[in-house]
């Protein structure tokens, strides 16, 4: 049985974790995020577990987001202030687990970052994991491999796809272009006019 121990703890003595796919941390909803901790604090305790880092003790399993924001509030107020935590013994992997299921099982990861999970999982877990993330997370097999697949595409593309500049059925479309041009081509219509969906259809049509 795992050991949970509930206490508070420095922030300057937990560190965010690397392997987490949320990469956004900022906008409208991390202000508003900010502005409660702000008000009212942490209502609801962050997960950590013991991990020594270079100046740290502790490292972030659940409740990045809420661990920055009140990173970026103490720094704002210049106070060291402690957050709520649930310490829980884990190993590497059963941590990279907790993780990546919690961000995954969340409705406000934007549409890349829920890929990137994706293909972290399958790196980590090896290609038949796909039909278990499925089942634990509540999605097709099939839609977990089609947001994988798309992140082959060039990294100028994924990145425009990381702004929202794109959709996903758009790199769909993207995708079926097997010439680097005509792929150039409707990508610079994607991003300079607000591409549709009939002209990628039209340039895979050819």
């Amino acid at each position: 049985m795992q050991t949970k121990i509930y206490k508070e703890i420095p922030l300057s003595r937990i560190s965010s974790n690397p392997n987490n796919p949320r990469k956004s941390f900022s906008g409208p909803q991390f202000t508003e995020l900010v502005e409660s901790i702000r008000q009212k604090g942490i209502i609801e305790p962050i997960i950590v577990r013991s991990k020594a880092g270079k100046n740290t003790d502790y490292e972030v399993v659940a409740g990045d987001r809420r661990h920055r924001a009140a990173c970026l509030v103490s720094k704002n107020q210049n106070v060291q202030s402690k957050i709520p935590a649930i310490i829980r013994e884990l190993t590497d992997d059963e941590a990279f687990d907790f993780m990546i299921i919690e961000n995954l099982q969340r409705e406000d990861l934007t549409p890349f970052e829920e890929a990137q999970g994706f293909k972290q999982y399958f790196e980590k877990k090896g290609k038949g994991s796909v039909p278990e993330l499925a089942a634990r997370i509540g999605k097709s097999a099939g839609y977990i491999r089609r947001k994988i697949a798309v992140l082959s595409l060039p990294g100028d593309i994924l990145k425009a796809w990381e702004k929202e500049e794109v959709s996903f059925s758009h790199l769909e479309q993207l995708r079926r272009l097997k010439n680097k041009e005509e792929l150039k081509e409707a990508f610079e219509y994607a991003t300079g006019a607000r591409f549709h969906r009939g002209y990628a259809g039209g340039v895979v049509s050819k």
